[in-house]
């Protein structure tokens, strides 16, 4: 008797034990900083190759984090967030926006976490994840998986269906008990896989955790029309006024510039005028017009619209700068 009760009692024991990914999930929710590098590969069908994208990042505790996109090419896409913001730059496209938290797309698989660990890739996927829960407690859910396991790695899975198609699965280093792959499969094929090189609580310099995109980047016109438009009319103002100071001052009679003035008004009437008549006939015509395409042909003339505005108020602008250059000059000559 005094046997089989110590039988029972360790098979009690043991069965109150957490499983190993249970105590991953202790230490990956107590850690302040996670940083990871590796890659992820997709594909739709299983005869396909993958489309892979290797990345790099880290996140600290205090809500700032930063990935890099496509680190094995020329050109990266970066996303990071501090205390307020999320932040996207594309070296591709000089693509640069900054985001609320709530305004963030999440289809770009990041978002603000409570703890770092949770920004890894390994979770983008993850059907706890992806449903609002918390995927640590999810891991639990996992059960080994001993004939993809080897002494290097342990594996684990679990499945999404009853009918056991679709399932996901989770390779745990035995070396330093971190969570280093993840697979989602259907019909026993993989269809997507994270690959990471993690590491838990590590110091990180601000470097690691912000980006800084080039200032032509972040200022211009399609990143930042205000500031853009903004600087480029107080441009256009300091040079015409100093153009109409050159025409002032070399000029024998101020009438002869105040006449190239009126000249140049009337050109900007009739410019304006003639430019409305054909941006309206072409935008009739798209519209009468059937037409296929994408993007629609009444788009072509909205840009044509713009452009044409754009040109018109510098040219405005060049012109009215003129009148505080000929005050200053007539100020002059009457002391």
């Amino acid at each position: 008797m005094p046997a089989v009760a110590l039988l029972i009692l360790g098979s009690v024991a043991r069965a109150q034990e957490p499983s190993p990914l249970e105590r991953v999930a202790e230490r990956y929710a107590r850690a302040e900083t996670y940083c990871e590098t590796g890659k992820w590969g997709m594909r739709t069908r299983p005869q396909e190759g993958f489309q892979e994208t290797a990345f790099k990042g880290c996140a600290h505790h205090d809500g700032r984090m930063k990935f890099a996109e496509h680190t094995d090419r020329d050109r990266q896409v970066y996303t990071w967030a501090d205390a307020g913001r999320f932040y996207r730059y594309s070296e591709y496209g000089d693509f640069y926006k900054a985001y609320s938290d709530r305004d963030f797309p999440t289809h770009w698989g990041y978002r603000r976490e409570r703890v770092p660990s949770l920004t890894s890739r390994i979770f983008a996927w993850d059907r706890e994840h992806l449903d609002g829960r918390d995927p640590l407690r999810g891991l639990a859910m996992y059960k080994p998986k001993a004939a993809l396991s080897t002494p290097e790695r342990t594996a684990f899975e679990r499945f999404q269906d009853p009918h056991e198609r679709r399932a996901e699965r989770l390779f745990l280093s035995n070396r330093d008990q971190t969570l280093v792959r993840y697979e989602q499969l259907t019909d026993g094929v993989v269809l997507r896989y994270v690959e990471v090189a993690p590491q838990l609580d590590r110091a990180l310099p601000a470097a690691e955790l912000a980006h800084q995109a080039p200032w032509s980047t972040r200022f211009s016109l399609s990143n930042n029309q205000p500031v853009f438009l903004g600087g480029l009319f107080a441009l256009t103002t300091l040079l015409s006024g100093g153009v109409w100071a050159w025409l002032f001052a070399r000029a024998s009679d101020p009438q002869s510039v105040l006449h190239g003035r009126r000249k140049l008004w009337r050109f900007q009437r009739w410019a304006l005028g003639g430019s409305v008549i054909l941006l309206a006939l072409l935008a009739v015509g798209t519209l009468v017009t059937p037409g296929r395409g994408h993007p629609p042909a009444i788009i072509a003339v909205f840009v044509l619209a713009f452009w044409c505005a754009l040109g018109f108020g510098l040219l405005a602008c060049f012109t009215l700068a003129s009148y505080p250059v000929q005050w200053f000059f007539r100020a002059r000559q009457a002391r």
